[in-house]
């Protein structure tokens, strides 16, 4: 059994430590930026990111699609199915106004 501070001493072996390193880099994914390339907005079968999506929409509509998009990735499908129904009211709420003549 080697100890930490003990020297390695066997030549023809790859020094246990620096196996692990190369296993750790192996093992550890890359780390995920959440911020810009957040995994649920890409996990699309499609390949289409969402933000090309839902930035050619209404802020209700678009709204709507991005918890839609990602209701099978975060863990809480019934919680974003539902956000999504308030923005798609909020929406049609927002249209009958319209329709009416009244104000956005």
């Amino acid at each position: 059994m080697r100890f930490n501070d003990e020297p390695w001493d066997q030549p023809d072996a790859v020094e246990p430590d620096k196996v692990c390193l190369e296993l750790r880099q192996v093992v550890e994914p890359e780390p995920v930026d959440l911020v810009n390339y957040p995994p649920h907005y890409l996990q699309s079968p499609s390949g289409v990111e969402c933000i090309d999506v839902i930035e050619h929409l209404t802020y209700n509509l678009g709204a709507a699609i991005k918890y839609l998009w990602r209701v099978d990735y975060k863990g809480a499908p019934i919680q974003d199915l539902e956000k999504a129904e308030w923005y798609v009211h909020r929406e049609i709420e927002r249209r009958r106004r319209l329709a009416e003549g009244g104000a956005k």
